[in-house]
Order: structure tokens, then sequence, then C-alpha cells
């Protein structure tokens, strides 16, 4: 069955250490048209073990859309 909804997932990943431009990049890639990043930079998706309420609010909001 085809249907005209076009969903975005990712296909490739950026690992980077702390102040290494992961920062930079990101925003990069996201003025590119054909991109799609997620709208949180760091969204700990192999994270099992995250705790919400320690990040930011922006964070939060994001963990309970997903709810």
């Amino acid at each position: 069955m085809a249907t005209d909804k076009i969903i975005n997932q990712p296909n490739f990943l950026v690992a980077g250490a702390a102040k290494c431009g992961t920062t930079s990049l990101y925003h990069y890639l996201r003025q590119h048209p054909d991109v799609y990043m997620s709208p949180i930079k760091e969204p700990n998706h192999f994270s099992t073990d995250i705790v919400p309420e320690n990040f930011s609010a922006e964070y939060k909001i994001y963990e309970r859309s997903k709810i």
C-alpha cells in the first residue's frame, strides 16, 4: 500500500567529543534543504539510563512528547 506521508528517519550518526565542532556541523547540516536533522542536537537515542529531570527544559519537552 502506497502512502503519501514521508517519515524522516536518521540515516547517519555523528559522534564527537566535547569541543570538537559537532555543534557547528549540526547547524551547517540543518541549513541544507535535503538534510533532515533532529530538532534536538543531542537526543540521547542510544542511552537507556537518561533521567529527563537532569536535562534542559528543551529536552524535557522532547521526552514528554514521545509519550
